[in-house]
């Protein structure tokens, strides 16, 4: 990820979108081996 070259705030966006998108992926796969 090029971070530095973004503005902060845009930068916090995207890492909590990205935050978001790794916990909506590991309860998927908790809930497939359930």
């Amino acid at each position: 990820l090029a971070v530095k070259r973004m503005s902060k705030k845009k930068a916090r966006k995207l890492l909590r979108a990205h935050q978001r998108e790794q916990r909506t992926k590991e309860r998927i796969a908790s809930a497939m081996e359930v």
